[in-house]
């Protein structure tokens, strides 16, 4: 492992809580399982890089450890294409999620990704997927059949709600609860 002492740290803590017996075996275990906004820049990396603001919660799949918080660009430290595509889908939803918790969910704040990653999580099923990505196409100002928007609507109030709300509260508790590289 090469790179700044904040790099080993996270690296070494990350190869400790895996299968993996070095960097390069253990990084594909880890995957993103979300990202949070702490308002400013006021939490330290499981590295110990100080300032951030956006932090993710990686989780190991084989050993069921997580790190938490870890930055931007630690999450890039795993240099692999599938965890960008994870994080990328994780601050889409985290964007919708913070829309959903201000009680302001309108398909302005919706994109192709955060779409796409709430088919993915299995938050909506494939004929839901497909009438958000046609309504979304749309643009936001487009004028949508009325039979379209109750359907939107039913879709949001049933599934998409109940998800993004449900994981705010799951993100808090183990927010509160969670200790750097506790399993």
């Amino acid at each position: 492992m090469s790179g700044s002492s904040w790099a080993r740290r996270l690296l070494g803590t990350a190869v400790d809580l895996s299968e993996g017996e070095s960097w390069a075996q253990a990084k594909s275990e880890w995957r993103v399982l979300y990202e949070d906004d702490a308002g400013g820049p006021t939490e330290t990396c499981v590295c110990g890089h100080e300032g951030l603001r956006y932090l993710n919660m990686v989780g190991n799949r084989i050993t069921g450890a997580r790190l938490y918080p870890v930055g931007s660009s630690c999450v890039e430290r795993f240099d692999d294409d599938r965890i960008a595509e994870e994080q990328a889908d994780a601050r889409a939803v985290r964007v919708l999620r913070q829309h959903a918790v201000a009680g302001d969910l309108d398909r302005p704040h919706y994109s192709r990704r955060a779409i796409d990653a709430l088919h993915r999580e299995r938050v909506i099923d494939a004929a839901e997927h497909a009438l958000m990505r046609r309504l979304f196409n749309k643009g936001p100002k487009a004028q949508i059949p009325e039979h379209d928007a109750a359907l939107l609507r039913a879709v949001v109030s049933r599934r998409v709600m109940p998800y993004l709300c449900g994981a705010e509260a799951r993100i808090a508790a183990e927010r509160a609860g969670e200790k750097r590289g506790a399993a």
